[in-house]
């Protein structure tokens, strides 16, 4: 009785020794990280321009218990240095040759790089911000006249139509000027980017376009059908979340109605063509909120096939072919944003599978090399992050071994692979889990039995 009750106190005390030495391990392994993430992120600051500045935070693969990432270390750069060598020397590890970090800054950009950022640079994004809304402005501008001009079956009035074009040349003017200053900044650099090519091409149908209305000569179809594109190279870099993909879609929607809606505009002014037919093009589309409300009912109902048919079997099909494939093709980015993540998941677990089987069978020349609980601690200290990765922690995989093994002191490494691949997937894990609450629960009912005190309620 005496010798039992000796023993569940020793290992009591022994378990909450090795949970004490743990924690200490996981806090110092969270310090020493943050502050060396510190460092870098200071680094990569003070390497940077302003304009391109990002938060970074830092994030590591919990072994215990997830906790939010934390600010930045406020200390200042040579104090952060210094505090990463002396983490570094506690944990007995030979650090690599790193640089020293710039301390002598001018303002957020080091003094060594302040010469290398050119003026362009400094104000680059606060032109592409204005402009964009400019071109948001300009979609809205161009809607409203298609409004006006469809609505009014008849010419309008000589004042709107010259405040129209008014509006009109104005835009077009700014986009010219924005694509001069982006040459006389970038050079040859400007057409070395795919949106930069495609925003020459617009800024030259505008010239275009204010050259027409300097004369007087102005054709119905112009540069303002196809200037609705500009909101996709604003919304085009950030396709990639879900936010955006609508986004895309309500652009396309909207620019699509946009440049069909002026481009029938001939044929609802077409005397030659039947009435009927010009009748029921523009009760569809005549109107800028026609034409929107009909390009909702194209990938569904199929409407784009009468007015194939009335309008033109030529230009109208590609134009809807090209839509239609650029709908499809959005679609499918987002859904790629909901499997993204878990695809991301999957390919982690795989990585962290082939890490740990290539430490277990590493010294054997078939794979099958005899596992040793010494040796599979080694392996869960040095990759204790793969196992991490596949949801498990090393002192599971070490109660794994043992369950396994069994009295003996050895187990082939393909058998612990195998027993590894099927916990990450999570049923043994859980069952595991159980087995272990039961036997707690037994061993706590038993000491107390033997020791004639209450046992508590098991959850």
């Amino acid at each position: 009785m005496a010798n039992m009750d000796m023993l569940l106190q020793i290992a009591a005390e022994q378990e909450r020794h090795l949970l004490r030495l743990a924690e200490e391990q996981h806090q110092v392994m969270g310090r020493s990280l943050r502050v060396a993430f510190s460092v870098l992120q200071q680094q990569a600051r003070q390497a940077k321009p302003t304009w391109m500045q990002e938060e970074v935070h830092s994030s590591t693969l919990p072994t215990s218990q997830p906790c939010i990432a934390e600010e930045s270390d406020p200390l200042p750069p040579e104090v952060q240095f210094e505090a990463v060598k002396e983490v570094l020397a506690e944990l007995k590890i030979e650090p690599e040759k790193i640089a020293e970090p710039v301390l002598e800054t001018v303002g957020s950009i080091s003094a060594a790089s302040a010469p290398d950022v050119s003026w362009w640079s400094r104000i680059a994004w606060r032109l592409e911000l204005a402009f964009g809304w400019i071109v948001l402005l300009n979609l809205a501008a161009l809607f409203l006249e298609l409004e006006v001009y469809g609505a009014d079956f008849h010419a309008p009035p000589d004042a709107l139509y010259s405040a129209f074009l008014a509006l009109e040349g104005a835009f077009d003017a700014a986009f010219l000027a924005e694509f001069l200053a982006k040459i006389f900044a970038l050079r040859i650099g400007f057409f070395l980017m795919g949106r930069n090519v495609l925003d020459a091409f617009l800024a030259l149908l505008g010239a275009l376009d204010l050259v027409l209305l300097a004369v007087g000569e102005r054709p119905a179809v112009g540069a303002r059908a196809q200037q609705g594109r500009r909101e996709r190279r604003q919304l085009g870099l950030a396709a990639r979340e879900l936010f955006w993909c609508l986004a895309m879609l309500g652009v396309l929607l909207y620019s699509g109605a946009l440049m069909l809606g002026n481009l029938i505009q001939l044929f609802i002014s077409d005397e030659a063509a039947a009435l009927e037919d010009r009748l029921w093009v523009w009760a569809n589309y005549g109107t800028g909120l026609r034409s929107v409300t009909a390009f909702l009912d194209v990938p569904f109902g199929g409407m784009q096939r009468l007015l194939v048919e009335k309008v033109s079997p030529g230009w109208i099909s590609i134009f809807f072919l090209v839509y239609m494939a650029l709908w499809a093709w959005l679609w499918l980015r987002i859904a790629a944003v909901f499997f993204h993540e878990a695809l991301w998941r999957l390919d982690e677990r795989r990585q962290a599978m082939q890490t740990l089987e290539e430490a277990l069978r590493s010294g054997s020349d078939n794979g099958h090399a005899e596992l040793t609980e010494e040796r599979l601690r080694e392996v869960c200290a040095q990759h204790h992050q793969s196992f991490a990765a596949l949801g498990m922690d090393t002192q599971e995989a070490k109660v794994l071994f043992q369950l396994l093994a069994g009295e003996e002191a050895e187990l082939e490494s393909s058998e612990l692979l195998r027993a590894l691949r099927l916990g990450s997937s999570g049923p043994l894990l859980t069952e595991l889990k159980r087995l272990d609450h039961k036997v707690s629960l037994l061993v706590e009912q038993e000491a107390t039995q033997r020791l004639g005190l209450t046992p508590k309620r098991s959850r």
